[in-house]
Formats: C-alpha cells, sequence, structure tokens
C-alpha cells in the first residue's frame, strides 16, 4: 500500500518504528486514505514499474534502518 502511495505522489514524512513495527507516515492523511482504498479495490491506475522501484525504495529503507 506504501508504495502504491508514492507512486501516486503521496509525500512520505517519516517512517515510525515500534517495537518489530514499522508505520509509514504521509502528508495528506484524507487524501491517502482515499488512494488507499483505490488501490484495495483495483481502482488505482499508474506505473507498474515505478510501483515496482518504489516498493523496492520502501523495503530497502525499512531494512536499513533509516
Amino acid at each position: 500500500e506504501a508504495a502504491a502511495l508514492v507512486t501516486c505522489a503521496c509525500r512520505l514524512v517519516d517512517i515510525e518504528r515500534m517495537g518489530g513495527v514499522a508505520w509509514f507516515v504521509f502528508e495528506d492523511v484524507g487524501e491517502c486514505k482515499k488512494l488507499a482504498n483505490d488501490f484495495y479495490f483495483g481502482g488505482l491506475m499508474g506505473s507498474l514499474k515505478l510501483y515496482s522501484e518504489n516498493l523496492r525504495t520502501l523495503k530497502g529503507r525499512l531494512f536499513s534502518g533509516e
């Protein structure tokens, strides 16, 4: 979901870590909720290549402790 939001130009402002869980924090919560809903129900359109790149980048940030 976070990679889809980044692909749709939502601004990721932080990754909050609590124990073994990481939470992605985005700037415009209202817009992000709408886009996340579209993502889950298959209504989100965008570049699959960019989505894949963003997913890889987010995974890298998670595991690097950034």
